[in-house]
């Protein structure tokens, strides 16, 4: 009998610990984190999940595209004059130029690749955007990843084997700038339109859980951020291979620069009458403003990394 008590006991400790204890005690907070301009230069700032403040990284030199691996306590970003270089945090910060661009040609929009251990490009040869196609960087060289007809921009790549971008589908021809998101499968080589809005469709991040893709669109006019379902099955229209886009934010606003964690919030940029803020839209529709670090007027390059 008293065994038995024990044991029942002992069981009962057991779920009480099970149930006390985060089961994502081990996963790596997250980091919320931007590009802003204070004292004339632009800085890296960021904020770690449950933090309240902002904490700044300096550069050697000021940074103009920039991506942030945390994990790693690592920053890759482009100065000025395209040069890439790498920032390695502790407490002995170590940089150094990882490469120069030719006269000829310049980069930008930076996304590192941790798992495959790879630098996402934009290359833009004699410095002109309608020439743009993505690259990667890879223990020194450069090597192409996406050529289309026309431009290629904002890689971001999910779960390694997916690459979404947006790609410029036509302009002078039609009268306007057509940008639609794709994604190309780094396996198999192959790649699909996933956005089907006939105007700028840009800065596309999908969700931890590969089911929506988020963007900014000016299909309204102005940019709002939007999403699309990545599935191919909808409760509102079963079948479909690519569900119709749904506009989450709306009125006489820019957003852009979309980021979600892994709650599935978003977090963008919101330009409205000559200032910036930085917006929070949780899964209930409540949309909050979070305050910006003491003196910061513009930001950008807005993501959350782990």
């Amino acid at each position: 009998m008293i065994s038995e008590i024990r044991l029942v006991t002992f069981t009962a400790i057991l779920m009480l610990i099970f149930f006390v204890l985060p089961v994502n005690a081990n996963t790596p907070a997250e980091t919320l984190y931007f590009m802003g301009f204070k004292d004339n230069k632009w800085q890296l700032f960021y904020r770690k999940t449950g933090d309240l403040n902002f904490k700044r990284i300096k550069t050697a030199s000021e940074p103009r595209e920039l991506y942030f691996s945390p994990h790693e306590q690592r920053i890759f970003y482009l100065d000025a004059e395209t040069r890439l270089r790498q920032l390695i945090l502790g407490e002995k910060q170590k940089e150094k130029v990882l490469f120069s661009p030719s006269e000829n040609d310049s980069y930008a929009q930076l996304f590192w690749d941790r798992a495959g251990s790879l630098l996402y490009m934009v290359k833009m040869p004699h410095g002109k955007s309608s020439e743009a196609d993505i690259v990667v960087w890879h223990k020194g060289k450069i090597k192409p990843v996406v050529r289309q007809i026309s431009s290629q921009f904002e890689p971001f790549v999910y779960n390694k084997d997916w690459l979404y971008y947006g790609h410029v589908h036509c302009s002078l021809d039609c009268g306007h700038i057509i940008q639609e998101i794709w994604r190309k499968n780094l396996i198999s080589g192959e790649a699909e339109q996933i956005s089907l809005l006939g105007q700028i469709s840009r800065q596309a991040v999908v969700d931890s859980e590969g089911k929506w893709v988020y963007f900014s669109s000016n299909k309204q006019g102005q940019y709002h951020i939007w999403r699309q379902a990545l599935s191919g099955v909808s409760s509102q229209n079963k079948g479909c291979k690519l569900c119709s886009a749904q506009q989450i934010t709306k009125g006489n606003v820019t957003d852009t620069d979309p980021a979600i964690n892994k709650e599935g919030e978003i977090f963008f940029i919101r330009h409205t009458q000559g200032k910036a803020f930085l917006m929070n839209y949780k899964k209930e529709g409540v949309l909050k403003r979070i305050a910006l670090p003491e003196g910061v007027s513009e930001i950008r390059n807005l993501r959350i990394n782990s």
